[in-house]
């Protein structure tokens, strides 16, 4: 009898631990996406182009005929919440979609583009033209041992800053 009570209470305890990571993951989540919606507001008029090739025509419209390019980068990178990743695979095994780790890939990029747009604002560039975005796994020496893994999010590209008059 007392060794289905201590299955109880470390099954109780298990199912402890997993809500309070759950949680505190959640918290740091929404820790980075108040940022990134802060920053999405703060940059609202530097726009992220994909075209290649610069577009004369709205630079002339915001008064923009000469300008200089320089590339401009950043790189975010975020772990992986290990709570999550645990229910992550359980769901894998039962099928469907991993809701976590597309959520972790339009954070990061979210975040990264947002960044971008910072490094540009502080060349004081109008628009960021040939933006890409690269992803790519970070796996720890220890990866074995600790089951810590990160995604590192990069973002690159053009920034078109007004030549100043002479």
């Amino acid at each position: 009898m007392g060794e289905v009570f201590m299955f109880i209470f470390l099954l109780l305890l298990l199912l402890l631990f997993t809500v309070g990571y759950y949680m505190l993951g959640s918290r740091a989540n929404r820790k980075i996406d108040a940022k990134i919606a802060e920053a999405e507001k703060k940059y609202k008029n530097l726009p992220l182009i994909a075209f290649k090739r610069v577009d004369e025509a709205y630079l002339q419209s915001i008064g923009c005929e000469h300008y200089t390019t320089e590339l401009v980068m950043t790189g975010v990178t975020l772990g992986i919440d290990n709570t999550r990743t645990w229910l992550s695979s359980i769901k894998l095994l039962l099928g469907g979609q991993v809701g976590y780790f597309s959520d972790l890939q339009v954070r990061g990029r979210e975040f990264s583009a947002v960044r971008l747009q910072g490094e540009a604002d502080k060349l004081g560039a109008v628009a960021v033209y040939n933006v890409k975005f690269e992803t790519s796994n970070i796996v720890g020496q220890n990866t074995a041992v600790t089951g810590r893994v990160s995604v590192e999010f990069l973002a690159y590209g053009t920034a078109i800053i007004p030549a100043k008059n002479s």
